[in-house]
């Protein structure tokens, strides 16, 4: 019989609680998109291209650019290569509904060896809107090196 009484006296306890809506779990889930669309490398670690000696092979350098979420729309990214070798103002376009796009930096068969360094500068949406560059929205990691060697 106690354990009736105990449980007739909590159970209007349990019921006016579970009525607050702003302390009830479930109803408070952020589904909101609080990271930005952006584009970056797939991956930052240095690339190596060996050229042959006799300087009359030209070399490439492997990357890829990809984005947090496909978008209805082509983005157009731009990068710079400074260092050993020099390209201001390269462009490569992500194809809308798609997330990333692999690229090739040529290096010529007469480069000097040394460094490069590939920098993603921008990235712009067909419609203008401006992307974040990196996911953390700091530009400055968004780099990589191209070693350029002798065979």
């Amino acid at each position: 019989m106690k354990k009736i009484l105990y449980i007739c006296l909590l159970m209007p306890l349990m019921v006016f609680q579970s009525c607050k809506k702003e302390y009830s779990p479930g109803n408070n889930y952020d589904f909101s998109n609080s990271l930005p669309p952006y584009v970056a490398f797939n991956k930052t670690a240095d690339v190596s291209v060996a050229l042959d000696a006799d300087h009359t092979t030209a070399g490439a350098a492997a990357f890829t650019f990809i984005t947090r979420t496909a978008l209805q729309q082509a983005i157009t990214v731009t990068y710079s290569v400074t260092g050993a070798l020099t390209l201001s103002n390269q462009t490569a376009i992500i194809a809308r509904n798609t997330t990333s796009i692999a690229i090739s930096v040529p290096v010529p068969a007469n480069t000097a060896p040394g460094t490069a360094v590939i920098t993603l500068t921008k990235a712009v949406a067909a419609d203008g809107t401006v992307l974040t560059i990196g996911a953390d929205n700091v530009a400055a990691n968004q780099k990589a090196n191209i070693v350029i060697t002798q065979q």
